[in-house]
C-alpha cells in the first residue's frame, strides 16, 4: 500500500523515511496510481520539497480535503489526483504552485468554487476538474491585484465539464493571447449567450457547451475558428431559424451536435461545406426541411422534427440511431494525456 518516500500513518498519507537512493537522489516524482490507498493526504508530504510529479490517481480510498498550503510544493510540475475521492474546497494556495504544468483534478468530490488564484500559474498547460462537485460563476480578472481564467494564455486545456458551474460564460474569459484546444463545459447550469470571444481562440479543436441552459444564436463570429474539429452545443435553448451556412463550412469540422435545441427552418449544407464532415445531429428541434449534401458520406440525423413527419416510410436520415459525439472526444483526450504525461522528462525513484 505504501509507495517510495510515503506511508500510511493512521489514516493519513505522509512521508516516510528514505532508504537506499533516497538517501543521494532528491525524490522529483511519486506515483502511486492505484495502490489502494486509504485516508487523508497528510500535510507532511509538503516536506518533499523538490517533487516535481506527485500522481496518486485512482486510489479511491484517498479522501479529505487537499492541504491547505499545497501551494507550498514549489516545483511541482505535475499533479494528477484523478478518480480518488478528494473532497472540499479547492485551496487558494494552489495559485502559488508557479512551475506546475499539469492539474489534473478530475473525478473527484471537491466542492466550492473555482480558486481565482488558479490564474496566476502562468505555465499551466492541462488544467481538468472534471466530474466533481464545484458551483458559482467562472472567475475573471479584475486589475492585477485579482486574478482570473482569462490570464491562462498558456493553457491548452479548459476541462470543466459534469459540475453545478453556472452565470453567464464571460465574453473577457477568452482572448487571442489563448492557447486552448479544448474548451469542455458540458454538463453544467451556465445560462444566457455563446460569448463571441469565444471566436478570438483560433486554436480551438473542440467546442462542448452541451447540456446547459444557454440560450440564444450561435455567434457568427465563430467561423473564425476553422481549425474546430468537433463543435456540441446540444441540450440547450437555442432558438434560430435555419442552420448557418457557415457552421457547416469550416474546413475542419467533422461533427456537429444540435440535439435539442429550438432550431427551425430549412437545412441546407449548399456547395461549401468541409469535406471532413462526418455527423450532423439537429433531432429534436423544429426542422421542416433539408436540402441534401452531395457527399453521402455525411450521417445527417433528423429524427425527431417535422421534417420526418409522423408515418410511412422514412429517409434514412430520419433514423433515430445511438450515437455519442463525446466519444471521440473522450479518446482524443485519453490519448493526449498519455502523451503529454509520458513526455515529461522526470526522474522517478
Amino acid at each position: 500500500m505504501n509507495g517510495p518516500g510515503l506511508r500510511k500513518v493512521g489514516k493519513a498519507l505522509t512521508l516516510a523515511e528514505p532508504i537506499g537512493l533516497e538517501l543521494h537522489v532528491p525524490m522529483t516524482a511519486s506515483s502511486l496510481v492505484n495502490h489502494n490507498l486509504e485516508g487523508t493526504l497528510s500535510e507532511y508530504i509538503l516536506a518533499l520539497s523538490e517533487l516535481e510529479i506527485l500522481d496518486l490517481s485512482f486510489n479511491i480510498g484517498l479522501t479529505g480535503p487537499l492541504p491547505s498550503n499545497i501551494g507550498d510544493l514549489k516545483k511541482l510540475k505535475n499533479l494528477i489526483l484523478v478518480g480518488c475521492g478528494l473532497s472540499g474546497q479547492i485551496p487558494d494556495s494552489i495559485g502559488s504552485l508557479e512551475q506546475i504544468i499539469n492539474l489534473s483534478l478530475n473525478l473527484n468530490k471537491f466542492s466550492g468554487t473555482i480558486p481565482a488564484s488558479i490564474g496566476r500559474l502562468s505555465k499551466l498547460d492541462w488544467f481538468d476538474i472534471a466530474e466533481n462537485q464545484i458551483e458559482g460563476e467562472l472567475p475573471i480578472s479584475n486589475g492585477t491585484s485579482s486574478p482570473g481564467l482569462d490570464m491562462l494564455t498558456q493553457t491548452q486545456h479548459f476541462h470543466f465539464g459534469k459540475n453545478k458551474l453556472s452565470g453567464h460564460i464571460p465574453e473577457k474569459l477568452f482572448n487571442s493571447n489563448m492557447s486552448l484546444i479544448h474548451v469542455l463545459f458540458n454538463n453544467n447550469q451556465f445560462t444566457g449567450k455563446i460569448p463571441e470571444s469565444l471566436s478570438l481562440v483560433t486554436t480551438l479543436l473542440v467546442l462542448r457547451l452541451d447540456t446547459n441552459r444557454l440560450s440564444g444564436d450561435i455567434p457568427p463570429s465563430l467561423n473564425n475558428l476553422t481549425s474546430l474539429n468537433q463543435l456540441d452545443v446540444s441540450n440547450n435553448t437555442l432558438e434560430f431559424s435555419l442552420v448557418p451556412s457557415w457552421i457547416v463550412s469550416l474546413r475542419n469540422l467533422t461533427s456537429i451536435n444540435l440535439k435539442r435545441n429550438w432550431i427551425n427552418g430549412t437545412l441546407d449544407f449548399g456547395t461549401n461545406y468541409s469535406k471532413q464532415l462526418e455527423l450532423v445531429s439537429l433531432r429534436y428541434n423544429n426542422i421542416t426541411g433539408y436540402k441534401q449534401a452531395a457527399n453521402e458520406h455525411i450521417k445527417v440525423i433528423l429524427a425527431n422534427n417535422p421534417v420526418c413527419g409522423e408515418v410511412g416510410n422514412k429517409p434514412s436520415f430520419c433514423s433515430a440511431i445511438k450515437h455519442s459525439s463525446s466519444f471521440s472526444t473522450l479518446q482524443t483526450i485519453k490519448d493526449l494525456f498519455k502523451k503529454f504525461i509520458y513526455n515529461v522528462d522526470s526522474v522517478a525513484v
